[in-house]
């Protein structure tokens, strides 16, 4: 059993440090873009702005940014603490990011390193790659990656806590075990503040972690109530923030009723637009639960994890528009939904069947993904050379003492790189992007050139 054990994580740590290695390539090749240069400078409000050289700067700009832009405080603040530095060392901690949120979705569908872990880590990582819409957008830009990729790493690091709340875990009576309270608590109001539609995601999975303790406990345990109003007093800061109000009326607010009901229809076919296969695996699955009669208690982990789909997807209705990179949380979420059931409904895989197991899931999607991956990293390649031509032609018209420079605009539209649908400058010089772009390479006006 011992050696079982080993050998197996073994394997997954190999499994692991190819998906590092994938990652770290794609990482490299990604340029800065769009909100990279403004997060490069402080968030002022009556000041100029300044560029951030270290943490008390990024404080004094997220003060700024929450009464401005937004509330999302906590990823903006490991944002602009990334962009201190060289992207070199952000190349490595979003490699590392993204490899720790494949192991916490196999450890939440498995629950243990078992013969199935190298199995659901396997397919963790290829369900992210092919599912997730602005794969670029969401785990490689800086901007974007912090925002989404970070956060859901925060909220499933938080969850694993919420797991021993299921159960049945409270701490020891003690003064240092009462501590862990108020800690909790601070986590929790951190990970509620992530993001909009995860922050109301975590809140739904609250509750259903409250009602799942009362079935098999018959009560709700100190920890899983410290944790929701830790993240409920995390949500209501960040969607509260003066600058998230202004941000939302400029777009076009919330909207009504009838307003709601078309959003609904609208994200109800992005949702099968991007999903339909798990959609598919999903609905299987619940079928063999059926057939066998499945009891209850295995099912709470799925059950939990797609309560917490269905919020992080339709909460969307209260937003004037659902970016495609915000629909990495939905994904991560589902993903965990469909791989936590299979594991829940199939049997342990016996040693001897592994090696076939995973001999036949590489071959299968193995050569797929090699040709896919081909296209990923020719993408961003493309999209690095065309930003190094562009920071070329800047330094030389500065060399030559011109600070005005009509520059090219830089379009893609692959999934892989975050220059997806969208035109990196704008028609008018004194608007955003043009403006953040000047900034950042000490320009007084960027002109978008003109094919006209």
């Amino acid at each position: 059993m011992k050696k079982s054990k080993t050998v197996a994580l073994v394997t997954l740590l190999a499994l692991l440090l190819i998906i590092a290695v994938q990652m770290y390539v794609l990482n490299i090749q990604t340029p800065l873009c769009r909100d990279d240069y403004s997060y490069s400078y402080t968030f002022a409000v009556t000041e100029g702005k300044y560029k951030i050289s270290n943490i008390k700067d990024v404080i004094e700009s997220q003060i700024n940014h929450y009464k401005v832009l937004n509330g999302r405080v906590i990823t903006h603040t490991i944002c602009q603490s990334f962009l201190i530095f060289d992207k070199s060392v952000f190349n490595v901690f979003n490699t590392v990011a993204f490899v720790l949120l494949v192991v916490l979705i196999t450890f939440h569908s498995t629950k243990k390193l078992d013969s199935k872990a190298l199995l659901t880590a396997l397919f963790a990582f290829l369900c992210l790659w092919y599912f997730t819409p602005a794969f670029g957008d969401s785990f490689l830009w800086l901007t974007g990656a912090c925002n989404y990729l970070w956060g859901i790493l925060i909220i499933y690091s938080y969850l694993l806590v919420q797991n021993k709340a299921i159960e049945g875990y409270t701490p020891h009576k003690g003064a240092l075990n009462i501590l862990i309270y108020p800690v909790y608590f601070i986590f929790a109001f951190i990970t509620g503040a992530t993001n909009e539609n995860t922050g109301a995601a975590l809140l739904v999975m609250s509750v259903t972690v409250a009602l799942i303790s009362i079935i098999k406990h018959k009560r709700v345990y100190a920890l899983s109530i410290v944790g929701f109003w830790g993240n409920f007093s995390g949500f209501l800061f960040m969607i509260l923030a003066p600058g998230q109000s202004v941000r939302l009326e400029n777009n076009g607010g919330m909207g009504n009723f009838d307003l709601w009901l078309k959003r609904i229809g609208y994200i109800s076919r992005d949702f099968y637009k991007y999903h339909k296969i798990l959609m598919l695996a999903f609905a299987l699955l619940l079928v063999i639960a059926i057939i066998k009669k499945v009891k209850i208690e295995k099912l709470f982990v799925p059950i939990v994890f797609f309560t917490g789909t269905l919020a992080s997807v339709y909460s969307m209705i209260l937003s004037p528009y659902f970016p495609e990179r915000a629909w990495c949380g939905p994904t991560v979420l589902f993903v965990t939904t469909v791989l936590s059931l299979a594991c829940a409904l199939l049997p342990d895989i016996r040693k001897r069947y592994i090696v076939g197991l995973v001999g036949v899931a590489c071959a299968i999607l193995g050569y797929a993904f090699a040709e896919d991956y081909k296209i990923a990293y020719a993408d961003v390649t493309a999209i690095n050379q065309a930003v190094t031509e562009r920071e070329a032609l800047i330094d030389e018209a500065k060399a030559q003492g011109i600070t005005t420079v009509e520059l090219e605009p830089i379009k893609d539209n692959s999934r892989f790189t975050p220059y997806v649908d969208f035109d990196d400058l704008n028609n008018n010089p004194d608007n955003w992007p043009n403006t953040a772009l000047a900034m950042y390479y000490e320009l007084d006006k960027v002109i978008k050139k003109s094919h006209e």
